[in-house]
């Protein structure tokens, strides 16, 4: 930002000291059944956790899950919005294809980079390589961004001039998390162990 001086920055705690109220109006808002037990969870004063959770589990019939943490919230809500952009595209694919094909590789590219966003065409080559896939990119990515599972930046050259656009994962926490995980499955790493030796030999966590 050219001259920060010049901009009054503001911040903003989230639903810091009003999580129950927050809770009880997201929980009413998307139909889930309120846990009997409050929800204490520092994560929950970020209303961008709070909306990704209830877009994860309200079309579940366990509406109040128990026991688990922010990985699985993550995993539920990449398959959820998942099935919900390949049904708008009239896709009969796995509800994992997305994963497998686009977001992982968007992860695999990220942590490789040192990067947390990718420019749009990267991500059009990424879908080009899809033959399910490649007649909807432009469509595909709109659905993406429109479902969360994506945001969008407006992309600058030197001169201050717009060149374009890249795009990042919803919510720092989830992008990372989208990132490792790409990172471990695509090294097949599947233990604590293997996974401790992999980021201890590799710079993946140094750029």
């Amino acid at each position: 930002i050219k001259d920060p001086d010049r901009y009054t920055a503001i911040q903003h705690f989230g639903f810091s000291e009003m999580e129950w109220e927050a809770i009880s109006t997201f929980f009413k808002h998307y139909k889930m059944e309120m846990p009997e037990i409050p929800i204490i969870d520092p994560e929950f004063k970020n209303p961008l956790f709070l909306k990704i959770f209830c877009e994860a589990y309200a079309g579940r019939k366990d509406k109040t899950p128990r026991g688990h943490g922010a990985t699985h919230v993550f995993e539920q809500y990449v398959e959820t919005q998942s099935k919900r952009v390949l049904t708008e595209l009239g896709l009969k694919l796995p509800r994992d294809y997305l994963w497998k094909r686009v977001i992982k590789e968007m992860g695999v590219w990220m942590g490789k980079n040192g990067k947390a966003r990718m420019l749009r065409p990267k991500l059009l080559e990424i879908v080009a390589h899809d033959t399910n896939l490649s007649a909807h990119s432009s469509h595909l990515i709109s659905l993406m961004e429109h479902h969360g599972l994506l945001i969008k930046y407006p992309s600058y050259a030197r001169d201050g001039k717009r060149k374009g656009y890249g795009y990042s994962f919803t919510y720092n926490r989830f992008s990372d998390h989208l990132i490792v995980r790409s990172a471990l499955t695509e090294n097949k790493i599947d233990s604590p162990d293997a996974a401790k030796a992999f980021f201890l030999q590799s710079s993946f966590l140094q750029r």
